[in-house]
């Protein structure tokens, strides 16, 4: 079984969409211990939990993560999701890329790692989700962090033309936030419009602002986005309506910040506002307000890992041995979040993300390259080797 698609084969057996980790939490709890770890469970809720994994001598300075979580099965399968299919170089199977790839391949690589060599393995819940699990340790466990100053994910860092591989190290992330605006408008007969102001039409300009707006860049993240996520209002009667109710997305790159983009966004508001005619009775009634969509953690800020770092040297040395790509190893940076955003604002500990090639990701019919998974072993394999040397 300590083959990577050994190991594959049980995670992909083990149904874990998110919400249902349990069973496979279970799983990887054994095989940690039996592998030397010292092992805790940490719950985030009823049926799911954190692996917390603690290995070797002193103090560890080095995290290993991953996720336990899938998305759900989506309509489109071909084969059995909860089953690896091998058809030539693809393993199908939910979450065999995303990243329970990664996973198979960091496991087994830890078998050759020394035993006294102080390291430790954090799996996650919910990642797919709302990140619970990732902030589950920045709230009860942070004293278990102490000491450690690179991570490790073994994610698929996808670029814009590749999901992972075993020469791409993903150095970075946007971050995400979203937003709802409120406006309240000024109720008239709809045989007198101009006596009233619809909100449609004032949500309805704050939209094409939106869209037309100027996006940030940042010469390693790329260009940040957003978009109209919702558009909500109606009327009652023959009366034009005077409530409206938009959301908006918005994927940050530094220097942005979530606050930065309400500040910006309360000048949109202030602008339409400002620049609509209304009748002067409707003037004390008519205005527009943004905030955060609620929800139960903070939102993502984007992160980059510096070039000059222990953790990403060891990974160009271990990928050049492996490998020896004839324009070395890919540098990468991801369009989208991951708890390795939570990691970087709350601890301060950008990540290096390096997990093996497949597609299908939050699709149907998803895969991993067998031949990009057993890559990414030896890279692992190497890599900690490399790290603990030096």
């Amino acid at each position: 079984m300590n083959t990577p698609t050994g190991v594959l084969e049980h995670l992909v057996s083990r149904g874990s969409v998110f919400g249902s980790e349990g069973e496979l939490g279970d799983w990887l709890f054994r095989y940690l211990k039996d592998s030397g770890f010292a092992v805790r469970k940490q719950m985030v809720e009823p049926g799911r939990f954190n692996i917390l994994g603690q290995r070797g001598k002193g103090t560890a300075t080095l995290l290993c993560y991953g996720h336990m979580d899938t998305v759900p099965v989506y309509s489109g399968w071909e084969t059995d999701p909860f089953r690896i299919t091998k058809v030539g170089d693809k393993l199908y199977g939910l979450g065999a890329c995303d990243m329970k790839g990664g996973i198979a391949g960091l496991l087994v690589a830890l078998h050759d790692l020394p035993a006294d060599a102080p390291i430790k393995v954090l799996l996650a819940v919910d990642e797919e989700n709302e990140s619970l699990g990732a902030w589950q340790v920045v709230h009860d466990a942070a004293d278990w962090m102490n000491g450690i100053q690179h991570i490790l994910s073994v994610e698929p860092g996808a670029s814009a033309d590749r999901i992972g591989g075993a020469d791409v190290l993903t150095l970075g992330r946007r971050g995400r936030a979203r937003f709802r605006f409120e406006i309240h408008g000024y109720s008239s007969h709809g045989g007198h419009i101009d006596r009233g102001v619809n909100a449609v039409d004032i949500g309805a300009r704050i939209a094409r602002e939106i869209s037309g707006a100027k996006q940030a860049f940042h010469p390693r993240l790329k260009e940040g986005g957003q978009y109209v996520a919702s558009f909500n209002a109606r009327s009652r009667g023959l009366s034009i309506p005077e409530y409206c109710e938009l959301e908006v997305e918005r994927l940050l790159v530094l220097p942005e910040s979530v606050e930065g983009c309400l500040d910006e966004y309360r000048d949109i508001c202030e602008k339409v506002i400002g620049s609509t005619e209304m009748p002067a009775a409707a003037r004390p009634y008519v205005k527009a307000s943004v905030r955060l969509v609620p929800r139960q953690n903070s939102y993502a800020e984007p992160y980059e890992s510096p070039l000059a770092d222990k953790l990403v040297a060891a990974g160009k040395i271990a990928i050049e041995k492996v490998l020896n790509p004839a324009d070395g190893p890919f540098i990468n940076y991801g369009r989208s979040v991951g708890d390795e955003n939570v990691f970087a604002q709350s601890f301060g500990i950008p990540s290096l993300i390096l997990g093996p090639e497949g597609g299908n990701i939050h699709s149907p019919n998803e895969f991993v390259s067998q031949r990009s998974l057993d890559s990414v072993t030896d890279v692992y394999r190497h890599l900690l080797r490399s790290y603990f040397e030096n």
